[in-house]
């Protein structure tokens, strides 16, 4: 018989070893992943907005299709909670419009009409989803979020913008709202967690686990099959009455990212019948309170879809605009290209050919005096460690940047959009070309090139030129080509964001 001694100590050593055996070094602090966490109350603290809703109550098919809106403004949100920006989830300041987002996008094509086509088993009208064509929709992706707030606006309140539900119930056309309303806030960061970045499924959900613990909600794409909308028949992945816990077996069904939802926590514990083993995502979906628990399901870390395959997850990183001016100079409006592919990653190019880095700039005309504050761009990989030069002009006889004002370095630990300010401004002239150099060491970890670029097919969104540095064991320099030379209509994406008076 052990005594009670005995049994305590084995207890404590056992609860030590839950905790640490899912620690990570981050920083030179270890960051303990603990068994459970939920978002809603963290040491007494929410950090995540209230559920909202895309559909018309106790009518999911009644719906816009704007998962995608509602799932990375779920990011955002908590983000500005997480941060401390907002402080209260219920406030105006910390619910933003995906209705607005959704509107003026620019990528997705909007349906303002009720569509009475019927589909399902028993058949329901499509309503606002697709178009009469059933070919064009609200449709997106976390990164079209990401591209809007990376081009320098901001977002807009949902008290200004709501969805109009009550236009909806009623099968009414839609009105879109104006374009042009207060915008709030500015990106941070865009973060894409690719689960083809990660050797195995338990280091991706501790990154996935950290990245919520420090910023707040990911999106994150699911499958979801007509049969699991409440009321229709057929093949459903839930594994109980109440549309509250969530186990796809399926492996064919693995690259089908159909539905985007919010992570919210987990738990190791978690028993979902059916799965192999225990363990469940948290996830805040966009169906309504009157869905699921209160709006929030289960999902098995086991699922065949959610985080593996070509899945992915985003989190959205806010910051106050505060000390940046609202004009930024870009290579290009956009950060993907026109037109939208079927990935949801950037395109990219550039070697690290011979262990060398890899570069590209940009040229630029200051339309005023100032000083630059700030640079944006985006990682392709993971663990991008990159040096920044700013330089005084273009040399247009040696075809180089010339007069070199400041240089830096910092390593861009995830891919996707990184804000990043200089280590001190650097004044610029009306009228004044000016270069950034931006150069990607050598990445033996690297999945594809460093350099992201952007192709438009009639160059309207091409807004300054870019060029691509090769290099030669002749010459001891770097060979500097306009990268429309090589690509045609395309660029390389950066911008420049300038201080505000």
């Amino acid at each position: 018989m052990i005594p009670m001694e005995k049994k305590a100590l084995i207890l404590f050593l056992i609860c030590i070893f839950s905790v640490v055996v899912f620690a990570s070094q981050s920083g030179g602090e270890v960051v303990a992943i603990p068994q459970a966490y939920d978002l809603r109350n963290v040491d007494g603290n929410c950090y995540i907005t209230p559920v909202k809703s895309q559909c018309v109550p106790h009518q999911p098919w009644n719906c816009v299709g704007l998962c995608w809106a509602f799932s990375s403004l779920a990011s955002f949100e908590s983000s500005l909670l997480k941060q401390g920006i907002a402080s209260d989830p219920y406030s105006p300041e910390a619910n933003l419009s995906p209705w607005h987002l959704g509107c003026h996008i620019g990528f997705n094509h909007p349906n303002y009409e009720f569509n009475d086509t019927l589909v399902g088993d028993p058949p329901v009208p499509i309503s606002y989803q697709l178009d009469s064509t059933m070919q064009f929709g609200w449709g997106g992706s976390a990164l079209f979020t990401i591209d809007f707030l990376s081009s320098g606006r901001g977002l807009v309140l949902e008290v200004d913008a709501p969805l109009p539900l009550e236009r909806m119930e009623t099968r009414e056309v839609l009105l879109p709202p104006d374009r042009d309303l207060p915008a709030h806030y500015m990106l941070r960061k865009g973060l894409v967690y690719a689960r083809e970045d990660f050797d195995g499924d338990r280091e991706y959900m501790n990154t996935i686990k950290r990245a919520v613990m420090e910023y707040g909600a990911l999106a994150s794409p699911m499958y979801l099959g007509a049969p699991d909308l409440p009321g229709q028949s057929g093949m459903s992945f839930w594994r109980d009455d109440g549309y509250s816990d969530y186990y796809c077996d399926l492996e064919e069904l693995t690259n089908q990212l159909v539905h985007l939802v919010t992570i919210a926590g987990w738990d190791d514990m978690k028993r979902i019948d059916g799965a192999p083993g225990d363990g469940a995502w948290l996830i805040k979906d966009s169906l309504g309170r009157q869905l699921h628990d209160g709006g929030y399901f289960w999902i098995s870390y086991y699922d065949t879809v959610f985080l593996k395959g070509d899945s992915y997850a985003v989190s959205l990183v806010a910051d106050r605009n505060e000390g940046y001016a609202d004009s930024r100079y870009r290579s290009s409006e956009h950060t993907l290209s026109f037109p939208i592919g079927g990935s949801s990653m950037y395109e990219s190019d550039g070697s690290y050919e011979g262990n060398r880095s890899s570069s590209f700039c940009v040229s630029f005309i200051s339309l005023e005096d100032g000083l630059l504050k700030s640079v944006g761009l985006i990682a392709a990989n993971r663990n991008e460690h990159v040096v920044l030069k700013v330089f005084e002009s273009w040399d247009d006889e040696l075809c180089e940047p010339s007069g070199e004002v400041l240089s830096e370095d910092f390593i861009l630990e995830e891919r996707g959009y990184h804000l990043i300010d200089l280590a001190r401004p650097v004044e610029v002239f009306e009228g004044q070309e000016f270069v950034i150099v931006v150069s990607f060491r050598f990445n033996p970890d690297a999945q594809g090139g460093p350099l992201v670029y952007v192709t438009d097919e009639d160059g309207s969104s091409i807004m300054a030129k870019t060029f691509l540095a090769s290099f030669s064991d002749d010459l001891d320099r770097p060979l500097w080509t306009d990268y429309r030379e090589i690509r045609e209509n395309s660029a390389f994406f950066l911008q420049a964001i300038m201080q505000d008076e």
